[in-house]
């Protein structure tokens, strides 16, 4: 898939604009080190200004993210050394697998240089345990935290990921397949899709694994029944789970077919749609669908609800001060914040997505979100 723009002349002069009074913000902000993570707190920040880097070539830009690396990587050292992983925390939104994820993730893609592997290799085996311990656990928030940690386990390329992912498909197919209560029955078709999603990401890693095709094919069709299921209220419901559908040849028809009709919805009802809360949902969220839905299909339908998101989204910036900036809505707070799920950086990354070439690969962390 060839990522391409999607904006052009006001729009992406706005845009554009829009960017770079993010960055000189999040860049003068003093950034607390408490308020570490990838979906809240500094991670995300520094992901953005990576990225930013990556776009405009600002060297600033560069050291100022580079300069909030090291705080970090200090900051998770100092708890190995302690021992206290509460320091810090395991979690992906929040903790240590997240921020790890988003290392790699950066070293992966050229963004930074060295050598990470000694660091991330230290933490792997409590995080893998951890993993493992979230998906026996019986609630659905678990699960979404062990298919988030594997997010990272398929990022490396150690005999220690591989053996904790192969034994993180034999959880899931005991608990889909073989377990006496039918789990499938009860879940958002979302998390279905996710859970989907990383049983193919390890199938592609893993070819001659056995069980991430059986596990996948299964998923899928569970993931069918159960959107036949589910009651939409909002034409962005389950947004996600068709997106997913699009990319499996089997299903591609039936999710176009449903997706034209979301997409009539939305140029209906985008007067309806708010800022909410950043990426996690509203106006926001149905533009990088979107784009990411054209994107895959080169259908210019989605292209226009895309772009009419977004330019309804750089229409609905607000006044604090003497910076007309977003304010959004993150774990029950409406104010302005930096972060990537809620925030200023997902906002940022976002457009990014719209006014360049670059492909948003940092967004597969996004779609395992909450």
């Amino acid at each position: 898939m060839k990522w391409e723009s999607i904006l052009t002349g006001r729009q992406l002069q706005d845009a554009s604009n829009k960017l770079i009074q993010i960055t000189e913000i999040l860049c003068r902000r003093q950034h607390n080190l408490d308020t570490g993570g990838l979906m809240y707190g500094n991670v995300g920040v520094l992901l953005f200004l990576f990225y930013f880097w990556k776009w405009r070539g600002d060297e600033a830009v560069y050291k100022r993210a580079a300069d909030m690396l090291t705080s970090i990587i200090k900051r998770i050292n100092s708890g190995l050394i302690n021992c206290d992983y509460q320091l810090t925390g395991l979690s992906f939104d929040s903790g240590i697998s997240g921020t790890e994820w988003c290392i790699n993730h950066l070293h992966q893609n050229a963004i930074i240089e060295g050598r990470i592997e000694n660091m991330l290799g230290i933490n792997d085996p409590v995080v893998y345990h951890q993993m493992i311990e979230y998906v026996q656990e019986p609630n659905m928030p678990h699960l979404l935290q062990a298919l988030q940690i594997s997010l990272y386990g398929v990022g490396r390329n150690s005999r220690l990921s591989k053996e904790y992912l192969n034994r993180l498909l034999i959880e899931l197919t005991d608990r889909f397949c073989y377990s006496q209560t039918n789990l499938i029955e009860t879940m958002h078709p979302d998390l279905i899709a996710k859970t989907r999603v990383i049983v193919e990401m390890i199938k592609q890693k893993y070819p001659d694994n056995p069980i991430a095709g059986t596990l996948s094919a299964y998923l899928s069709k569970s993931l069918i029944k159960r959107l036949s299921q589910y009651s939409e209220n909002l034409f962005f419901d389950n947004l996600y789970s068709w997106y997913i559908l699009l990319m499996s040849p089997q299903y591609s028809n039936l999710a176009i077919e449903i997706l034209n009709n979301k997409s009539l919805e939305a140029i209906e009802y985008i007067d309806d749609l708010k800022m909410d809360s950043g990426l996690e949902c509203g106006l926001l969220s149905v533009a990088h669908h979107f784009n990411h839905i054209y994107q895959f299909s080169k259908d210019i339908k989605f292209k226009n609800v895309a772009c009419l998101c977004y330019s309804k989204l750089l229409q609905k910036s607000e006044i604090r001060g003497d910076e007309k900036i977003w304010q959004t809505a993150s774990k029950g707070i409406w104010c302005q914040h930096d972060g990537l799920l809620n925030g200023l950086s997902g906002i940022g990354l976002s457009l990014l997505s719209a006014v360049s070439d670059i492909e948003p690969k940092w967004d597969e962390c996004l779609f395992l979100s909450p």
